[in-house]
């Protein structure tokens, strides 16, 4: 605007649509639930033909509720969604000297989100229809205000800004669950006989003051201090505000001698840190609600909070700590950045268990402490590199270590999950890394042999810790081409030693649809059908074939000892696999590592004298596919990275769909 006056201002809107998003887990409208009962011998086109009646009702085609003909699911049921997003902010700079400017930022950040969820009348478990239509609005704007110095004295250079911010957050929802439609076909929520409506409205602001100093002497040391002070609405009033500091520094070495093209670039860097959190608003006090009925004319209240809250709720505190190295060779050509980091959370706000006799399911207290810390390394190389052409490569490695140091002095074990057999949960437990995957182990000698007890696998009475859901280590290997105006990039993902507890190889099992099944499955219809010739009662007959546990079971010896011999004894394959079912998870439990063609992209820049006398600058065309090909798995029928829910059940996984290929391409246009 003027020498010393700027206005800058930026806006984004996006529009997204989606129809019929897949349901997950153990949901009845679920397709992999409902594929996974059906024996290899039925032939789907049969569900395809008859999943109506002529008079457009469903057709019960198993006699179970909670798996729905697949065919009803995408042709019958029906969800959609819209979410219209603005995003935009200004900026007012000025400058009163060249070392000294203030600026203003207001920003706005507000999406409204549409969700109607469709199930037409005779849908088993709905038979009378129902519709569901959900409308979020979310605004979160921002006002900031800074003052900024920046001047380099003889050798020195010094940075320093100091501000305020003020963040107003608003969640609007509201919900109407439309029960007995009332005109068939017809997809309107005033289509029903009854109606439910459930409102929410939450608001959270934090102010904050923050600062930062950067020193820098010869382009070879520096040092950065800042600090941070917020208050929030969401804690107590004498713990909403809260301080937290950091300093870093860093030793551009390279700088310190001559050296040769050899090195390019080399840096020590260092850094602690204070972080604070709140939490989601309302958990200070006991809410309250109305009664959907009144008593003789009067609206009824009651309780609607499932937790006791705590007044005096305090912020959550994060300190860490990370030293690094990064050196660059042969003019770049060769570089390796590698950072260690130590991570520690305290005060954590959890909603812990109660004894449902108090009334309440949970209290929300401050509690826990977590501990992380790993390496992430980045090597990267230039094989080849002439005038038209470039291939760059890079390898990046990261591992993380988690430990749940403390939770709780009265509670030691914290119930993240849960699946829905087998009494499997995903636990925070002291002394071990967060979300291990606990149940019922299978019960062993010292040598580690299975006990078996009338042909049936035995189980430990106490639940153990059996897998671990997060990955010991990750990889990612990028390669870039670049040929005069065409680029190319592929990148494989690669992620090693997590656990994961498939209920969909457990029901595949219980079901007879797994191949592993099938030991035993013969010989156990001869065996039967030798017991009903002779006319014996089942349990008067030793059964001649079936299936044989693999472990040993505890007998007798002539001098009155109880001893191990191998299992011999011959059972049903239906009720060994659904022993597993409803006692231990630990036969599913598999490591869940896998490789994959994470994404191919290819770029096009035009040649600039296409656009000669245009105000066109430059034009690029571009196209990607993602998640192309999963290459190495150690888990069979399943996608490594499927989702039990969009919780904490990371570790589960159940009737899972596998993830979506993506294809696009994009036109990027400059003037």
């Amino acid at each position: 605007m003027t020498k010393r006056l700027t206005v800058e201002a930026q806006g984004t809107y996006s529009y997204e649509t989606v129809k019929n998003r897949p349901a997950l887990s153990d949901s009845p409208s679920n397709i992999g639930n409902a594929l996974i009962g059906i024996a290899p011998n039925f032939d789907q086109k049969w569900l395809a033909a008859n999943y109506k009646d002529e008079a457009g009702r469903y057709n019960d085609w198993n006699g179970n509720k909670y798996r729905i003909n697949p065919y009803w699911v995408i042709n019958e049921m029906s969800n959609k969604s819209k979410r219209d997003r603005l995003m935009g902010q200004g900026r007012v700079y000025y400058s009163f000297l060249d070392c000294l400017q203030a600026s203003f930022k207001a920003g706005l950040d507000s999406y409204t989100f549409r969700f109607t969820d469709f199930t037409p009348m005779y849908t088993p478990g709905f038979v009378d229809g129902l519709m569901k239509e959900m409308t979020n609005n979310v605004m979160q704007y921002n006002f900031e205000m800074m003052l900024r110095f920046q001047k380099r004295f003889n050798e020195f250079d010094v940075s320093a800004f100091a501000g305020g911010n003020v963040m107003r957050y608003e969640y609007e929802s509201m919900i109407q669950t439309g029960q007995s439609q009332v005109i068939p076909d017809l997809q309107d929520i005033t289509n029903y006989g009854s109606i439910e409506t459930e409102h929410a409205l939450v608001r959270k602001a934090v102010r904050s003051l923050f600062g930062q100093v950067s020193l820098g002497y010869k382009e070879l040391v520096y040092i950065d201090a800042t600090f941070r002070n917020d208050v929030s609405s969401t804690l107590s009033a004498s713990n909403r505000s809260y301080f937290y500091p950091s300093v870093s520094g860093s030793l551009i070495f390279s700088n310190l001698f001559e050296h040769k093209d050899w090195l390019t670039f080399g840096k020590l860097r260092g850094s602690w840190a204070k972080v604070g959190g709140d939490t989601s608003p309302y958990q200070l006090q006991l809410e309250y609600g109305l009664k959907a009925y009144t008593n003789k004319g009067t609206s009824l209240g009651y309780i609607a909070s499932g937790s006791v809250p705590n007044a005096n709720l305090k912020p959550t505190s994060t300190y860490s700590f990370e030293v690094g190295l990064d050196v660059r060779f042969f003019d770049s050509r060769l570089g390796l950045d590698v950072t260690y980091y130590q991570q520690t959370t305290k005060d954590q706000i959890l909603s812990l268990p109660l004894s449902q006799s108090t009334g309440y399911k949970r209290a929300v207290i401050n509690a826990g402490e977590i501990a992380n810390k790993g390496i992430e390394a980045s090597l990267s190389f230039v094989p080849v590199r002439t005038k038209n052409f470039t291939w760059d490569a890079s390898v990046n490695f990261a591992k993380n270590y988690n430990e749940v140091v403390k939770l709780h002095d009265e509670v030691k074990d914290f119930e993240l999950a849960s699946a829905r057999w087998a009494n499997a949960s995903i636990y925070a437990s002291e002394g071990q890394p967060y979300g291990v995957i606990v149940g019922k182990k299978l019960k062993r000698t010292e040598k580690g042999d299975v006990i078996f007890e009338n042909g049936l696998p035995t189980f430990d009475d106490k639940v153990s810790v059996l897998g671990n859901g997060n990955y010991d280590f990750t990889l990612g290997f990028r390669n870039a081409f670049t040929y005069k105006n065409l680029s190319m990039s592929v990148l494989f993902d690669m992620k090693f030693g997590a656990d994961i507890y498939s209920m969909s190889a457990m029901q595949s099992h219980v079901n007879g649809t797994s191949k592993e099944t099938l030991e035993g499955r013969q010989e156990w219809y001869r065996s039967e059908q030798q017991r009903q010739s002779a006319g014996v009662p089942a349990g008067s007959w030793i059964a001649t074939g079936g299936y044989v546990g693999k472990g040993v079971m505890a007998i007798k010896n002539d001098d009155g000892e109880m001893v191990y011999v191998p299992n011999n004894v011959c059972v049903d394959p239906a009720k060994y696999w659904q022993a597993l079912q409803t006692t231990s998870p630990e036969p599913f439990i598999y490591d869940n590592s896998f490789v994959k063609l994470r994404e191919i992209s290819l770029s096009y820049t035009c040649p600039k004298k296409w656009f000669v006398h245009t105000p066109i600058e430059s034009v690029t065309l571009s196209a990607y596919g993602r998640n192309l090909l999963l290459i190495y798995s150690n888990v069979d029928n399943i996608d490594p990275e499927s989702s039990y829910n969009n919780g904490n059940g990371q570790g589960f996984e159940y009737g899972s769909l596998p993830s979506r290929r993506t294809f696009g391409f994009g036109i990027n246009v400059k003037f």
